[in-house]
């Protein structure tokens, strides 16, 4: 039974939300957002379905139910962009290294990535004997080759880089690489710890042939519509993968991945809502929720009217209640945000909190001469609760007198023409350490800088971060980054989302996780099933 509705009995946190959703129109809203307000409340998840357990078993097929494709997926090692992409390349590749599960650094392909005492030269040591799918020894000059491909054809991974100096970078031996760098890059481990843009592959490599030396290779792929992968029996990791393959389908939304879920034609969907969890948990579904760093913006460009007007961006900030959203949405999972990224950065020390205030927003829009404002926000499918976010947003600024009009576009057509070009929109961020999330979101020469910032201050305080390796000097640095996120960036962030994954109980290695990826961080190596 809903508990917006028992008059009787509820909690404060569900009198507050009944208060606010009358404050709102409830019947518009529940209409609005699809009835995720019938979804449970935290109190209410009690029942607990236990995967697979005990020692990890060999073989057996995983077939995914995958939120986020489209027809423009690829298998490119360097440049993913759909959900999916990310799936696919963590299964066929492998980085140098990567976050753990509580966002700690982790060696993969790197035995050693250290910088030297200027921060401009790095040196890499790979393990020995690592072998790519076509039966060759992954060498130090594959490293270099990696790197050069991206830089030189302007790959995503390019503008996160500090660009580096070919001319000056050198193979050392067959294990040992050293990049150079044009100026001191004190942050390279954080730029490429968890993003699925800097994947090592061979010389040569062809992305219609996509060899490289993850846990899975390719055995056939359709764009927009499935993937199938089987197990890298010379995988350099003894004894792993478990699984003898992975088919990944393209799913297109989150009613048909729990309708395939529940009708046993996958094992594992992701990317769950909280409409979802007690109808796959009532129906012995494993429901596997992590607390992460991961952000889902609503991006305003800075570049253009009527957000040049830092009054406008800070009014509509006021307007979003972050709990409301977490409530409804993710059925009170995941964590309040205040506008800042970097939540789970050690470095990271930001506290200033941001409470709705709807009284000060009609202020500073009859300020900035924009009492009248109508916007259209512009949302997509990436990811299943990305409309019931853009739709509560625009319940809440009516109390204000905004108007916003949300217009839904599919993922495929979104990334063709409205990505990183909409004024206002949504975008979609993993954890990532704060000046590595900067490098690749919100500095001036970032790749996916969706708000167009560019402040002549941020500018220089992050060249300064970059240029140091004394972590309490990027601390302060830090701390005055995000006070101006905070005070006149682009971005309106609510929350950090929970992932929530579900799988069937025969799913074992499911492990929570702090980067906003699915399964454990697509974790594909330690997955395995117990029939």
């Amino acid at each position: 039974m809903n508990p917006l509705l028992l008059p009787h009995g509820m909690t404060s946190q569900e009198i507050r939300r009944r208060t606010l959703l009358q404050g709102l129109g409830a019947g518009a809203l529940l209409a609005g957002v699809g009835g995720l307000a019938t979804a449970c409340s935290p109190a209410e998840d009690k029942k607990t379905v236990t995967g697979a357990t005990g020692e990890p078993r060999r073989g057996g097929i995983l077939r995914i139910g995958a939120s986020g494709g489209a027809g423009t997926d690829t298998l490119d090692a360097h440049n993913p962009l759909t959900n999916t992409d990310f799936a696919r390349l963590a299964q066929l590749y492998d980085p140098l290294l990567r976050l753990d599960h509580e966002g700690k650094f982790q060696m993969v392909l790197a035995e050693e990535a250290e910088p030297d005492s200027s921060g401009q030269v790095w040196t890499i040591k790979i393990r020995e004997g690592v072998q790519t799918h076509d039966g060759a020894t992954l060498e130090a000059a594959d490293v270099l080759y990696s790197f050069q491909r991206i830089q030189e054809n302007k790959l995503a991974g390019s503008s996160l880089l500090i660009p580096i100096d070919f001319s000056a970078s050198k193979v050392l031996d067959k294990r040992t690489v050293q990049l150079s760098f044009i100026r001191p890059n004190a942050i390279f481990k954080q730029v490429i710890a968890n993003h699925a843009s800097f994947n090592i592959v061979p010389r040569g490599y062809d992305p219609a042939r996509p060899i490289g030396t993850g846990p899975f290779k390719l055995k056939s792929f359709k764009p927009g519509v499935e993937s199938t992968v089987t197990r890298f029996d010379n995988y350099w990791d003894a004894g792993k993968p478990h699984l003898d393959g992975i088919v990944t389908l393209n799913m297109a939304d989150e009613t048909t991945q729990v309708n395939a879920l529940q009708s046993g034609q996958v094992d594992a969907v992701n990317y769950m809502s909280a409409q979802s969890i007690r109808q796959l948990q009532n129906s012995g579904a494993v429901v596997t929720v992590s607390e992460t760093g991961g952000w889902a913006p609503i991006t305003m460009r800075v570049d253009q009217a009527p957000f040049e007007d830092v009054r406008v961006r800070q009014a509509l900030r006021l307007l979003v209640d972050r709990q409301q959203m977490l409530d409804i949405v993710f059925a009170g999972h995941g964590t309040i945000g205040n506008d800042v990224f970097g939540v789970v950065d050690p470095l990271s020390g930001f506290d200033k909190v941001r409470q709705r205030d709807v009284e000060q927003a009609k202020s500073l829009l009859k300020a900035a001469g924009r009492s009248d404002l109508q916007l259209t926000l512009l949302t997509n499918d990436v990811v299943p609760f990305q409309k019931s976010v853009a739709q509560l947003f625009a319940q809440q600024a009516k109390e204000a007198g905004v108007s916003v009009n949300v217009s839904q576009k599919t993922a495929t057509d979104f990334f063709a023409t409205d990505y990183l070009k909409a004024p206002f929109a949504q975008d979609y961020w993993f954890n990532l350490p704060y000046l590595g999330n900067v490098a690749g979101a919100t500095a001036a020469s970032a790749a996916y800088n969706a708000t167009h910032f560019n402040d002549s201050e941020y500018e220089k305080l992050f060249e300064q971060a970059t240029a140091t390796r004394d972590e309490n000097l990027q601390r302060q640095i830090i701390a005055d980054m995000q006070n101006i996120d905070f005070e006149r960036g682009g971005n309106i962030i609510p929350f950090f989302y929970p992932q929530i994954d579900a799988t069937t109980t025969k799913v074992g290695g499911i492990v929570k996780d702090v980067s906003g990826f699915p399964f454990g961080n697509y974790d594909f190596k330690n997955i395995w099933l117990n029939s």
